[in-house]
């Protein structure tokens, strides 16, 4: 399954990475999981909840680099 940390959605939405932690400690990410044991562990969001936000929220991914 692929999962995007705050980092990558960050780069892929053109926004500071702290911008979708906001997001996320606001509740607006139904699905998502931590990487590893414990609170200070990275978070995961799927892709099936990426697309979700991105479809509410009109977030447009950039195209593929060739």
């Amino acid at each position: 399954m692929e999962e995007y940390s705050f980092t990558d959605l960050g780069k892929r939405w053109n926004v500071d990475r702290t911008t979708v932690w906001r997001w996320w400690n606001d509740g607006r990410f139904q699905r998502w999981r931590r990487k590893g044991p414990g609170q200070t562990s990275d978070v995961l969001i799927p892709v099936e909840e990426v697309e979700r936000f991105e479809r509410e929220h009109n977030l447009v991914a950039p195209p593929p680099h060739p």
